[in-house]
């Protein structure tokens, strides 16, 4: 069996202004220091290719493999836009974006490209040799796994991870 412990990486900044993520302006935040000690003698630690997937990773103390299968969604042109701001040139687009897992952001990907990514990932993993490993994603990746999980996609939008 293999065991796999997902981090969440640090917020962007903004983020909780409804400031989609950019990938690149991660919150300047303590790290707890005995988790990175417990998980970061896992037998592989991988990260998101996003920067603050890659960024947390670092913090924590750890060398980790950024894997492309686990990098945040790829919000197209919308990337570090703000919500507010786009509803009032696309209301129906943004509400769309916010309750349709088949919406996909100008030159991005849907929430249900992001669970099929994942699923094969998860899939090579469960298959691979037994032991550990620890994944530094972003927040949206944690639920999105969580969703295939529980075979549970609509699930994805109501998980809160911090």
């Amino acid at each position: 069996m293999h065991r796999l412990t997902l981090v969440a990486s640090l917020p962007e900044v903004g983020q909780r202004d409804l400031v989609l993520p950019n990938g690149r302006d991660v919150e300047n935040r303590s790290l707890n220091g005995s988790m990175a000690a417990e998980l970061g003698c896992a037998g592989m630690i991988l990260c998101g290719t996003d920067g603050s997937a890659r960024l947390t990773a670092q913090r924590l103390g750890w060398s980790a493999l950024p894997t492309e299968a686990l990098r945040a969604r790829n919000l197209g042109d919308w990337a570090g836009c703000s919500l507010p701001v786009l509803a009032e040139h696309d209301f129906d687009a943004v509400t769309r974006f916010q309750r349709e897992m088949s919406f996909v952001p100008p030159g991005g990907e849907s929430l249900l490209d992001v669970a099929d990514r994942l699923k094969g990932w998860l899939k090579d993993v469960s298959t691979s040799a037994a032991g550990r490993s620890v994944a530094v994603v972003e927040p949206g990746v944690v639920r999105a796994m969580v969703a295939v999980v529980l075979a549970a996609p609509e699930a994805m939008q109501r998980l809160d991870v911090e």
